[in-house]
């Protein structure tokens, strides 16, 4: 039976966010460059999410989370956005989201 990747979905109270869509819409955006999401608990709804994005220079943070508030509903808002100069790598050039939770936990 596949279930899919272990991660791939966030249960946030119950409504089912797929973390690739994600990262495929906000990548979309104008401005942004990269973008990576990590996971994280939440006392309240169980599971929530964070971003990691790195903009190309012409658009502002503020700019981007506007846009995410007037096109998605609120239940698929993230806990927080957080902008990067650059995303940390694995030895294999994949987004290292272990040290991305690492950044967040310390934060």
């Amino acid at each position: 039976m596949f279930n899919g990747r272990a991660g791939d979905v966030i249960n946030k109270g119950g409504y089912k966010i797929s973390i690739p869509e994600m990262e495929l819409y906000l990548q979309s955006l104008q401005g942004v460059s990269e973008v990576a999401i990590i996971d994280i608990a939440d006392e309240i709804r169980g599971e929530d999410y964070v971003v990691y994005m790195v903009l190309d220079g012409e658009v502002r943070l503020s700019e981007v989370i506007e846009l995410i508030h007037n096109k998605r509903p609120p239940v698929e808002w993230p806990k927080a956005i957080i902008e990067v100069p650059m995303l940390p790598l694995t030895e294999c050039s994949k987004v290292d989201k272990r040290k991305l939770k690492e950044w967040y936990n310390k934060g």
